[in-house]
């Protein structure tokens, strides 16, 4: 990951807190508002001290989108490893351990809801496009992996149900916002939990998104 050596020769305490920190301003910040120096004085450090661990503001966000990105690619290679699964359960259960996720690494769940909200930021457009695909890549694997099983269409087009899969996973979350009037910014800032609703009502709402996405909206006449 990017990071200088002087970082990751400090105790694992002190490594923790710099990234709980960040992690907070970043999440409760957009990318150019979020203040390096509010960073720097929360921590008690001296700017030249902070400069030896990272070199910009840009570093240390490169910097915890690796942290999470290789945390979130962990649990999903795990999911996707499962045997007899169908595509519409491994959705389900994906967002199930994203909601596991976010309860135990509420700030990362946060800035990952920030992330993908900053495409018009020149400073980070190449970042969170490199982000995007990487994300497109593993989806589209998975959707082969259910093609050679023969679960699913050979005539899907991969790239584009890949990309439909995660523009979902992205949008749900407004919808839950919007839906049931969550504030997740609102809730992390206060130290509440993430999610001011019970765990099955979120995915009873995922199941519609998920029930839509794979099987579409077009009325299908019983079988006589």
């Amino acid at each position: 990951m990017t990071a200088c050596k002087t970082y990751l020769n400090l105790s694992t305490e002190r490594q923790s807190e710099i990234v709980q920190v960040a992690l907070l301003e970043f999440t409760m910040n957009d990318y150019k508002n979020a203040s390096l120096s509010s960073i720097i004085k929360k921590l008690d450090l001296a700017k030249g001290s902070f400069y030896r661990y990272f070199k910009s503001k840009k570093e240390l966000y490169v910097f915890l989108i690796e942290m999470l990105t290789e945390i979130r690619f962990e649990e999903i290679d795990e999911l996707s490893q499962q045997k007899q699964i169908s595509l519409k359960h491994l959705i389900i259960e994906n967002y199930r351990n994203k909601i596991q996720f976010d309860k135990k690494y509420p700030l990362y769940s946060g800035f990952s809801y920030r992330i993908f909200r900053e495409w018009n930021n020149e400073e980070l457009g190449e970042i969170i496009t490199r982000l995007r695909d990487q994300v497109l890549q593993i989806t589209r694997t998975i959707l082969e992996n259910f093609v050679n099983q023969g679960t699913i269409s050979k005539s899907i087009d991969l790239d584009a149900a890949a990309f439909l899969i995660f523009q979902v996973q992205v949008g749900f979350f407004d919808y839950l916002s919007y839906k049931h009037n969550l504030d997740f910014l609102g809730n992390i800032e206060k130290g509440k939990p993430i999610y001011s609703m019970p765990d099955e009502e979120i995915l009873d709402c995922l199941k519609n998104f998920v029930n839509i996405m794979v099987d579409g909206i077009q009325h299908k006449p019983d079988n006589k």
